[in-house]
């Protein structure tokens, strides 16, 4: 009986060796069989962004009376390639009574200083401005306001997002 399970073992011992060494002579063959190939990639470049003051105020405004489009806000471009401002806004925001405001529209912006209230009103979708900022300088958007008639007396807050692509 020692005999036999010697005889097994080494049979099985084979069998396993055999299949290692087709394995490795499979591997071998698939390696040898490979292909190089290329990948590319294209960086774009860099838009490096930064907006000048970071705060707009318009002072006091009567219901029914405006502020002319030339508050400026200055967009600085360090990086290498040229950018597009994109500009959205929510609506105006009583500072005292979230419930009471008036729409984003009123404010307006220009991409030249305007004597009067003349502009495109800012949007809840970021609407591009065509106002193209060349890698290594600056340009100058212009904002204004108008006050709805009635509008309740108070302070209000609206956040403006100016953004670019490149």
């Amino acid at each position: 009986m020692k005999t036999e399970i010697r005889a097994s073992t080494i049979f099985l011992f084979g069998l396993a060796f055999a299949i290692v060494i087709i394995g490795i002579i499979a591997i071998m063959s698939i390696r040898l069989n490979a292909a190089t190939i290329t990948a590319n990639v294209v960086v774009s470049g860099v838009c490096e962004e930064s907006f000048s003051p970071t705060n707009v105020v318009f002072g006091a405004i009567l219901p029914n009376g405006n502020h002319s489009t030339n508050i400026i806000v200055t967009s600085t471009n360090n990086g290498n390639e040229g950018a597009y401002i994109f500009i959205s806004g929510g609506n105006w925001i009583d500072t005292s009574n979230a419930l009471i405001s008036f729409g984003s529209t009123n404010t307006l912006w220009n991409a030249i200083a305007q004597t009067s209230y003349n502009g495109i009103g800012v949007k809840s979708i970021p609407s591009n401005t065509q106002i193209l900022v060349p890698a290594g300088s600056s340009a100058n958007i212009y904002f204004g306001l108008a006050i709805p008639g009635g509008q309740y007396a108070g302070t209000y807050n609206q956040l403006i997002t100016i953004d670019n692509t490149c």
